[in-house]
């Protein structure tokens, strides 16, 4: 992830503050790090206090799940895709440090969010299927429905993810619509997303 975050500014930053995590520890990241001249603040273990806008940021996160698991009664295995998906509206809503005119999302896009275009978290969606993924070209739906459980990446796709099945996940960037006064996990249990 770090090395993402590097990639998308286009230089090492000269200061990282982290945790006592494995991941940034290891000799390959140390040596990367010492390669590009970063230096690297360890928070001792106990002590998240002095990674403070990291921490404030991760609680905010993770509030912002909760409030998208409990109302619509949304499964808890989706909690990955609910991360991501709070991370863009975070992203989308949140003033950019270094340019309060604009938000996070317009300083590393270029382009203004449109709140409009993010449908609720829960509500009923119909994606289009491939003529290919039916399982019969002439007799079965093109459409395929399912819950949304916002936009994040799955199999390196970023889109909107449909919950389908139980299990069984679809992504889709332009083919989908939504229904957004109906939210079928709402009154529902986590057993089968069947009865759509």
């Amino acid at each position: 992830m770090s090395l993402q975050f590097v990639a998308n500014i286009a230089r090492f930053p000269k200061i990282l503050v982290c945790d006592s995590a494995g991941e940034m520890l290891g000799a390959a990241m140390t040596g990367t790090f010492a390669l590009h001249e970063l230096s690297l603040h360890v928070v001792p273990k106990g002590e998240h206090f002095a990674n403070g806008p990291a921490e404030r940021a991760i609680a905010l996160i993770d509030n912002m799940v909760k409030t998208l698991l409990a109302p619509q009664n949304l499964p808890s295995n989706t909690w990955n895709i609910l991360v991501e998906h709070s991370a863009l509206i975070h992203a989308v809503t949140r003033l950019c440090p270094t340019n309060m005119k604009v938000t996070v999302y317009e300083a590393e896009t270029g382009m203004i969010p449109n709140l409009n275009d993010i449908p609720p978290v829960g509500c009923f969606a119909i994606c289009s299927l491939e003529k290919f993924d039916r399982k019969d070209f002439k007799l079965s739906p093109a459409n395929q429905a399912g819950v949304s459980m916002g936009y994040a990446t799955l199999r390196h796709v970023f889109g909107a993810v449909i919950q389908v099945g139980s299990n069984a996940y679809a992504t889709a960037r332009h083919n989908v619509s939504y229904v957004l006064d109906h939210f079928p996990y709402s009154n529902k249990s986590h057993s089968s997303i069947a009865e759509l």
